[in-house]
């Protein structure tokens, strides 16, 4: 594992310790990713420093090595991670290793380096239940621009309780609420929002009720079916046991790799209501992996990739109601960056900054979301009739990449179809769908634990 890597590798891990409730990893076999936390930082002599051993796993599952082995070039290291620098000056190694697996992070010692310039709350947001806990972590920056954790803040919360170790239960009423961490004279917050389990979803598959290697056509329940799949030449979507998000089994597509200009498809279509019936509003979630190849190829035309797409009877941008979610390369083709970009009718307009007031760059970067699961929330609503022949202004669309919302229409935009308003619902969609973009290689992704609200479920 190159250091480049490690630095990716220890960033995304520090932040899922927080928002993931410091999940262990206790089974050394199944790790396929480790770094040392953090990957490098600056103390005084005699100084002690946490250092945490982070680990992906091959089901792509993130979070803290509990049996790892600790050793230093210079100074001390307990088993549990905390390094006490020497008095001399100098650079040097923390080293871990679990099973066949080894990282290593540096340690400069120096005089006057550890100085705080900030510090900053991990995660910076959560959304919990009542009463239910959660750990927070206090980051602190460097003169030098290193990042270290800061052992001995200050925590206090402005509802709830908060140990002296970061660990926060929220209280038992609903609200948002603060949790805080002081070191010198330095501050910082992240908010938490406290709400109550939602109604539950009218659909939810996670795809264990089926045989490896299942094609998903006719099954269903509540009045959402199934209804197939297919590609350009991956084949259809099926069942897999490679990987889940939860329990053992998701929905594996494949996207065959081809040349640069030649573009491939992979799609698993449902309906949402039966012929007839609709829904005005929906609310959708599901987890997608992406795999360790993931790379997206920005330098074609048109570059955009889909991950899903609602529509009404017919499949038309110019004439029925659309919406769907993409991403794409950035206007000068030279970046794996990418940005969202929603589809409505009419005209295919496409939904961008000055549509929808969101704008978001690097949200599909390789270096952050290859070889791993993120949630996509999906709510989109269509215009109502306004009386007189046309639409009112109250059509809506949100997209929410794991907790954070990145997508959100002004609230006057209209969705709507131009064939008829009794036609104006959401009844039928896909998952996936054409890469435009294209994949040099054989690429899968994996979808698990889909979920289809027509009530609001609280996000």
């Amino acid at each position: 594992m190159t250091r480049s890597t490690t630095q990716v590798l220890a960033g995304i891990l520090f932040v899922c310790l927080g928002a993931c409730s410091a999940d262990k990893i206790t089974d050394n076999s199944k790790l396929v990713r480790l770094a040392v936390i953090p990957p490098s930082v600056t103390i005084k002599p005699s100084a002690q420093q946490l250092f945490v051993a982070g680990g992906i796993t091959s089901a792509g599952d993130t979070g803290v090595v509990t049996n790892p082995t600790w050793s230093a070039s210079a100074g001390t290291i307990t088993t549990g991670g905390l390094y006490t620098a020497p008095a001399a000056l100098g650079t040097y190694y923390v080293r871990v290793t679990a099973g066949a697996l080894m990282d290593s992070g540096k340690v400069i010692v120096d005089t006057d380096s550890t100085v705080l310039v900030r510090i900053v709350v991990f995660p910076h947001s959560a959304t919990m239940a009542p009463s239910t806990s959660t750990d927070f972590a206090a980051l602190g920056i460097t003169t030098l621009g290193d990042t270290t954790i800061v052992t001995n803040a200050t925590w206090s919360a402005s509802a709830g309780t908060v140990t002296s170790a970061g660990h926060y239960t929220a209280p038992a009423s609903v609200g948002i609420y603060y949790v805080r961490a002081h070191s010198g004279t330095f501050t910082d917050s992240a908010m938490v929002t406290v709400d109550s389990a939602g109604p539950a979803p009218y659909f939810a598959d996670n795809f264990d009720s089926y045989s490896v290697g299942t094609t998903l056509n006719g099954q269903g329940s509540n009045g959402f079916t199934w209804a197939g799949g297919a590609g350009s030449s991956g084949g259809a979507a099926a069942i897999s046991a490679d990987i889940s998000h939860s329990g053992t089994q998701s929905l594996k597509l494949t996207y065959v790799g081809v040349d640069t200009g030649q573009d491939d498809w992979e799609e698993q279509y449902f309906v949402l209501k039966p012929a007839g019936q609709g829904l005005k509003e929906v609310w959708m979630e599901w987890y997608v992996y992406f795999p360790s190849n993931y790379a997206y190829r920005s330098k074609e035309s048109p570059n955009n990739n889909k991950l899903g797409y609602l529509w009404a009877e017919t499949y038309s941008v110019s004439s029925d109601l659309n919406s769907g979610l993409e991403y794409e390369g950035p206007a000068d083709g030279d970046s794996v960056h990418a940005h969202i970009t929603l589809r409505s009718a009419p005209n295919g307009t496409d939904i961008t900054n000055g549509d929808a007031g969101s704008y978001h760059y690097g949200i599909f970067d390789p270096m952050t979301v290859a070889g791993s699961w993120h949630r996509l929330r999906y709510h989109v609503r269509a215009a109502t009739p306004n009386g007189s022949g046309g639409y009112s202004e109250n059509g809506t669309f949100q997209v929410w990449f794991d907790d954070s919302l990145i997508v959100q229409s002004k609230p006057t935009y209209v969705i709507y179809t131009t064939i008829s308003p009794a036609n104006n619902l959401w009844r039928n969609g896909y998952l996936m769908g054409w890469a435009n973009a294209g994949y040099t290689n054989n690429t899968s992704f994996y979808i698990d634990d889909f979920k289809v609200w027509d009530v609001n479920p609280g996000w």
